[in-house]
Order: C-alpha cells, then sequence, then structure tokens
C-alpha cells in the first residue's frame, strides 16, 4: 500500500466499534480509511465520473439523489451509491 492509504479489515468486530476506530484514525492521520470491499469516492471524483458539475452533485446528495456520508468535513460515496446513482435507481 502506498503512503497515506490505509485499509481496515475487521472480522468479528462490533460495527460501531469499528466505525469510531475508522473516525479516530481519520481524525489523528487526515487520510482516510478504504474498505477492502468497496472504494470511497470524494464529491469531485463523483463530478468528474458522471461528468456534471461539483455543485450539482452536492445539491444531489443534500436532496437525498445520491446517497454520501459526511466523515469530518468531507463527503464520501461509496461506489455501490455511485453506481445506483447513475444507472437512475
Amino acid at each position: 500500500m502506498g503512503k497515506g492509504n490505509f485499509k481496515l479489515e475487521v472480522i468479528g468486530m462490533d460495527p460501531e466499534l469499528v466505525e469510531a476506530v475508522a473516525r479516530k484514525v481519520i481524525e489523528l492521520t487526515g487520510q482516510e480509511i478504504k474498505s477492502p470491499e468497496e472504494v470511497i469516492y470524494t464529491v469531485e471524483q463523483v463530478a468528474d465520473i458522471t461528468k456534471v458539475s461539483i455543485q450539482t452533485i452536492r445539491n444531489h446528495i443534500k436532496n437525498g439523489v445520491l446517497k454520501a456520508h459526511k466523515v469530518g468535513h468531507p463527503w464520501q460515496i461509496k461506489e455501490s451509491n455511485l453506481k445506483t446513482y447513475m444507472n437512475g435507481e
């Protein structure tokens, strides 16, 4: 793994505890944790992929058209949510 990329794989651990650990790692390092199963995108990356403006993506998140989670300050969009959004579901 390259510098700044973290991977968190937890087996048999309480999901709430995993989330708390992930938030703390992000707080301490300023780096996001990437799930082994799914890629996480930023608003800017999604705007580039979908060829729409960053503001449009933010509006779609605000209006519930695109599911995203806020970890710290930036929004994070799971690959599965991006696929659902792009398929118009």
